[in-house]
């Protein structure tokens, strides 16, 4: 099994320790650029815009978890000046007074699609295509 780790800040830390214990992991770091750079601001917004629309077309199922609902349903997203889709910041959502959504963020991680990561439920592949 491949464990896909948010690769900034202490997400580094733990996917070090995960590969100490011998766990694959990939790191992800979602201020890349993005792969489709005429649509989305980074990796970050291409990454769950692409979650998002697998809950339009309702190919995966998360649990009863309401914190979880919560944050996912409170993610927010903009055009930015250049006109390219945009996830609403950390710091953004703070002055809402919502906080950091980790666990919206790991689904994102493990449901992670685009030309770059391939992950889908029930068939986890590891392969990274640049």
């Amino acid at each position: 099994m491949t464990v896909c780790i948010d690769s900034i800040g202490i997400g580094y830390y733990l996917g070090q320790h995960l590969r100490d214990d011998g766990w694959l992991t990939l790191d992800v770091n979602v201020g890349r650029p993005a792969v489709d750079k005429r649509r989305f601001s980074n990796w970050k917004a291409e990454l769950f815009w692409g979650l998002r629309e697998e809950f339009v077309g309702e190919e995966i199922e998360i649990p009863r978890d309401e914190k979880l609902i919560s944050q996912l349903s409170s993610l927010r997203y903009e055009y930015n000046s250049r006109g390219l889709i945009a996830i609403e910041s950390k710091d953004a959502m703070a002055r809402r007074g919502v906080r950091s959504p980790d666990r919206a963020e790991a689904v994102m991680l493990a449901f992670a699609s685009s030309n770059r990561l391939q992950l889908r439920r029930g068939a986890i592949s590891s392969e990274i295509l640049l």
